[in-house]
């Protein structure tokens, strides 16, 4: 991801948050902006749809869940 799509992966954040708590601060958000960078922001978006349509759990995903979902979906389109 390039830095002017901050704004837009912030919203896949809220999007991902509205499924599973705590609700990250801006903090938590800025971290996994950080180290999710090295992704497209569509693999991002690929991966947290993942998140949201399979994820059991209520607590929100850890940077290494958003990233392996990343990677299963890879070549896959989830809507």
């Amino acid at each position: 991801m390039k830095n002017n799509e901050y704004n837009k992966f912030v919203d896949l954040i809220k999007k991902l948050s509205s499924n599973f708590k705590p609700k990250p601060d801006k903090e938590k958000i800025d971290f996994y902006f950080y180290e999710l960078k090295k992704y497209k922001l569509n693999a991002v978006e690929r991966g947290i749809n993942y998140l949201i349509h399979t994820r059991v759990y209520p607590t929100f995903p850890i940077v290494g869940e958003i990233t392996e979902a990343i990677k299963n979906t890879r070549h896959r389109r989830i809507i």
